[in-house]
């Protein structure tokens, strides 16, 4: 997408532009009222997993759970961090998987859509993360998390290159 050696701002800058651009482009009522809702988990926390020995999932700790698009709660599991370690293979399982709602014919539009924003979303939390770091927080309930910033900064370019990934 750009040339070696690109400052991460600019990177970000040209993958939120992308971003936009996606959006502009495709035709999409992401409304409740054409979202057919389901239960969701809504804690993308690869801790509350159980993987059986047959390849199944099984999801634990629900008090989050409520009404949503089905479609998010998917593509969070591909970009979200807590799940950064979760192979391709493991991945391309879920997703195969995947039962959505019968008769919702915009699921696959919908998880595309998360997926172009979810992953642009992710490095955009790090910078600001970096960002509170070293300024303080911009507010109040900034998560304060107990990394180094370079572990931070490291994270941050693999991130915006699985971004760059998915818009090249």
């Amino acid at each position: 997408m750009l040339e070696p050696g690109a400052s991460r701002v600019w990177r970000l800058r040209v993958l939120a532009e992308a971003c936009n651009q996606y959006f502009r482009k495709i035709e999409l009522d992401p409304g409740r009222e054409s979202v057919k809702m389901s239960l969701c988990r809504v804690d993308p926390n690869l801790a509350n997993t159980i993987w059986s020995p047959n390849g199944c999932v099984r999801w634990v700790d629900w008090e989050y759970s409520g009404w949503g698009d089905p479609a998010l709660e998917l593509a969070e599991i591909r970009w979200h961090a807590s799940f950064e370690n979760l192979g391709d293979a493991q991945h391309t399982w879920l997703r195969a998987n995947y039962q959505p709602c019968v008769d919702d014919h915009g699921f696959r539009a919908r998880l595309a859509a998360w997926d172009h924003l979810l992953v642009v979303r992710w490095p955009l939390l790090i910078i600001r993360w970096l960002w509170s770091k070293q300024n303080g927080p911009d507010r109040a309930r900034l998560t304060h998390l107990q990394v180094e910033p370079s572990v931070q900064r490291a994270r941050l370019e693999r991130y915006i290159a699985r971004a760059e990934w998915l818009y090249s």
